[in-house]
């Protein structure tokens, strides 16, 4: 049995262990930096996403710090049989960066961050256990999480009434309620569905038409404007974020 030994000190300290930090620790491990990892790996993706979503990333913008070789996403894609054609499957992606994170960052801190401070020249992180560590440099990569926004008039409405897409891994306590999906992007499109799925009587609320990757293919439109091409040609590798971002 492996006794966890807690580091008081490093180079580099990376806080978030989700698919940037895993990816940033990756490299400076490779690099032969003396880095430690902070946090819950793949914890937002774990415990914040419903079961049955599909990334909204394509393929080739969905790697975890490898592109080639036995630690890339093809690689794993063999492993688990899947086609590298279709949107990945959200717990594909979990368990894609679980095999990441015990290949290239088996030293994994799990423990929470609560504060960072200048001290000495570096930082000091202070953890929630009320330990510290101190590192020469630091990388946030926190990523989405606590950054949901809720509209005011909703505030002060009990969490059983009113609740953000994040808050939930799975839509099954919501069968046989009427339910508002409050949006039009990718997010509140594929809520609808999950929860229709899990028996719920959806209704989508949104001002305009959805923003929904695919959209154009599955509505049965045909042909491309001079605004389609370009919109297509200078989107950003990842698809996700408007021109130019």
């Amino acid at each position: 049995m492996t006794v966890f030994t807690p580091r008081t000190d490093c180079e580099v300290a990376v806080i978030g262990a989700g698919p940037f930090g895993l990816a940033v620790a990756s490299a400076l491990k490779g690099a032969g930096v003396d880095t430690l990892t902070l946090g819950g790996a793949m914890s937002f993706w774990r415990d914040h996403m419903p079961r049955g979503m599909r990334l909204r990333s394509p393929w080739h913008a969905t790697y975890i710090g490898h592109t080639k070789g036995p630690l890339s996403l093809d690689s794993y894609a063999k492993v688990l049989g899947i086609s590298p054609r279709e949107p990945l499957l959200l717990e594909n992606f979990v368990d894609y960066g679980l095999w990441i994170q015990a290949q290239t960052v088996p030293d994994l801190d799990t423990r929470m961050v609560s504060r960072v401070e200048a001290a000495n020249g570096g930082f000091r992180l202070a953890l929630a256990d009320g330990d510290a560590v101190h590192a020469r440099r630091v990388v946030i990569a926190t990523g989405l999480m606590n950054q949901q926004m809720i509209p005011a008039v909703f505030n002060g409405l009990p969490g059983e009434l009113v609740s953000h897409a994040s808050e939930h891994a799975g839509y099954e306590a919501f069968r046989g309620k009427r339910v508002a999906v409050v949006g039009r992007g990718q997010s509140a499109c594929e809520s609808a569905v999950l929860l229709k799925r899990s028996g719920a009587d959806v209704e989508l609320v949104c001002h305009g038409d959805i923003h929904w990757l695919g959209y154009r293919a599955l509505s049965g439109k045909q042909g491309w404007s001079l605004r389609d091409f370009a919109s297509e040609r200078l989107a950003s590798p990842s698809r996700v974020g408007p021109f130019p971002l």
